[in-house]
């Protein structure tokens, strides 16, 4: 029987956090594997095992020291997932709730395409559960641009097909075990603390001959922006400043990365206009923290060393 290790990160969320074990409890079990969920409490200011141990005792928690961020709150679980022989490896966001069958088609999938190393859902929203939040991704190469498809829109047929991608949404990313074999591999760059990590994960794993799918029968419901939105609008708007910053100098990161020299004209194009259109807003809604930070994180896009850290060794 094969095992599967469900992985969750709370950063003071301790309230979806439990509507997401509360839907996780509600999966459909099957005869061909378990599922274990390992919490991992990423410094909140009030611990969350004792407000969820009781109710949940069957979960394995884990409580870094300090915050580190996504990646490392997940490189947490992976690494206690591939020492203790998990078959496969689930990174769920702790704002989701799940259907119940969610598992199992990932689970089939990937047991019948050894050649794929990830996977990942369809994701609705949480708070329209017609609204589509992720139907499957792209990538411009010539523009070293990230695209989602189907956001915020209702399900169509293209959507509901089995697709091979570019890159998958760590929202909710199923990872068979096996890549961690090739030590090139390693788990979540930590240097990207949040945002575009996934978009590095896959490159990587496609890098290493894996394919990537989106299962559209596997579904998921995403509150979205949970840990990263104010709950009120203020001067700045619902999105914090830093969350600029990380979605601005992150993607610097991956055409750093794996741009090839002769996108380098299209790219430098299309980011120029991108940024200015981008400060341009930020200085029109008298957003000065936001502006400041866009020219923060170019800066630091550019010139920053982010070379992997924290992975595997």
């Amino acid at each position: 029987m094969k095992r599967i290790a469900i992985i969750l990160v709370d950063w003071n969320g301790v309230e979806v956090t439990r509507e997401c074990l509360l839907s996780l409890n509600q999966v459909n079990p099957s005869a061909d594997y378990v599922h274990k969920v390992i919490l991992v409490d990423n410094a909140s200011q009030d611990p969350i095992k004792k407000h969820l141990e009781m109710d949940f005792p069957d979960i394995i928690y884990f409580r870094n020291e300090q915050n580190l961020g996504f990646t490392g709150g997940n490189n947490t679980g992976m690494e206690f997932a591939l020492n203790e022989g998990y078959d496969y490896i689930l990174l769920l966001n702790n704002d989701t709730t799940v259907d119940p069958d969610f598992l199992k088609h990932l689970f089939y999938f990937m047991e019948t395409h050894p050649e794929v190393g990830a996977t990942q859902p369809r994701i609705f929203f949480e708070h329209d559960k017609s609204l589509l939040w992720n139907g499957g991704n792209g990538f411009l190469d010539c523009f070293g641009h990230t695209m989602v498809y189907g956001y915020n829109q209702k399900s169509k047929p293209r959507y509901e097909n089995v697709k091979e991608q570019p890159w998958l949404t760590a929202c909710a990313i199923m990872i068979n075990t096996n890549v961690f074999v090739d030590d090139k591999m390693g788990f979540l760059n930590e240097n990207f603390f949040t945002n575009y990590e996934d978009v590095d994960f896959s490159f990587r794993l496609k890098a290493l001959g894996y394919k990537l799918f989106y299962i559209p029968t596997s579904i998921v419901y995403h509150m979205a922006g949970y840990s990263t939105n104010a709950r009120k609008k203020n001067k700045e708007g619902f999105t914090h400043p830093f969350m600029v910053y990380m979605n601005t100098r992150n993607r610097l990161f991956v055409i750093r990365g794996f741009s090839p020299w002769y996108w380098m004209p299209t790219i430098f194009i299309f980011h120029f206009f991108y940024f200015s259109l981008l400060l341009g807003y930020f200085l029109i809604r008298n957003r000065p923290q936001k502006f400041k930070k866009i020219l923060e994180a170019i800066r630091d896009g550019i010139f920053m060393d982010f070379k992997m850290k924290g992975l595997r060794s």
